[in-house]
C-alpha cells in the first residue's frame, strides 16, 4: 500500500496534481458512495486534484491555506530528522 501511494504521489506531483492521503474516513459511507463490494476492504482515502487559487476559498479556509507551512526538516527533533534522511 505504501509503495502504491508513494508512486501515485510522485507521478501526480510531476503532473502538477495535488494528492493528500487522509485517515479517519468513514468506511461504511465510502462503500455506499462508491459502491465498493464486500470483497474489497477500503484502507485509505486519497483526494486528488488540481490546485486552485486561494482567493476562491471561504475566509475560514483561506487563513489556514495561507498560514506558514509546517516545520522544515531542519526544525524537526534530531532523531526524527535522521530517520527522514535515511528514507530519502
Amino acid at each position: 500500500m505504501g509503495l502504491a501511494v508513494a508512486s501515485l504521489t510522485f507521478q501526480a506531483t510531476e503532473m502538477g496534481v495535488r494528492v493528500h492521503q487522509i485517515e479517519g474516513f468513514h468506511i461504511d459511507k465510502a462503500r455506499e458512495l462508491y459502491k465498493i463490494s464486500a470483497e474489497y476492504e477500503p484502507v485509505a482515502a486519497i483526494p486528488i486534484g488540481y490546485p486552485e487559487e486561494p482567493d476562491i476559498l471561504p475566509d475560514s479556509l483561506l487563513e489556514r491555506e495561507l498560514s506558514p507551512p509546517r516545520l522544515s526538516v531542519r526544525e524537526l527533533p534530531r532523531p526524527f530528522y535522521f530517520l527522514l534522511l535515511l528514507n530519502i
